[in-house]
């Protein structure tokens, strides 16, 4: 119990959990709206399935690697590498999700912005988390 009243005793760490919140909320909606919204492609649906699977699978994982790496290379020489990290991932799921769903006329356009939005905007998670584990106790 003595480690929940540490995170919500540090500023840092609840506006870590909020943007988390706001992050995993914002992921449940893309992943309903996107499959009703790709609907209108209705010539491209088996396309659109494989190049979802592809990367969902491809662009996540390498996300998360480069991200990792970048981060922990970045974290000796710039303080705030890991929050800019997760600024700039929040802002590029924004641009990416502009892409996607503002053109309604060319499939590959949308399509593409889905996949820049798994490549650039997820990876996240795990910064969250290291920012977590470094300003909470982490004998709890």
């Amino acid at each position: 119990m003595k480690g929940f009243k540490s995170i919500y005793a540090n500023k840092t760490a609840q506006l870590v959990l909020l943007a988390g919140i706001f992050r995993v909320s914002q992921g449940y909606v893309m992943s309903q709206y996107t499959n009703a919204f790709f609907d209108i492609y209705s010539d491209y649906s088996k396309i659109f399935t494989i190049i979802q699977f592809v990367t969902i699978v491809v662009s996540s994982i390498l996300s998360n690697l480069i991200t990792g790496y970048l981060c922990d290379y970045l974290e000796k020489s710039y303080y705030f590498a890991k929050p800019s990290f997760c600024i700039a991932k929040a802002a590029s799921g924004v641009i990416c999700c502009i892409i996607i769903f503002i053109v309604h006329d060319n499939f590959w356009i949308s399509i593409t912005g889905l996949c820049l939005d798994y490549m650039l905007s997820k990876g996240w998670q795990p910064i969250a988390q290291s920012i977590l584990r470094s300003v909470v106790n982490s004998n709890y």
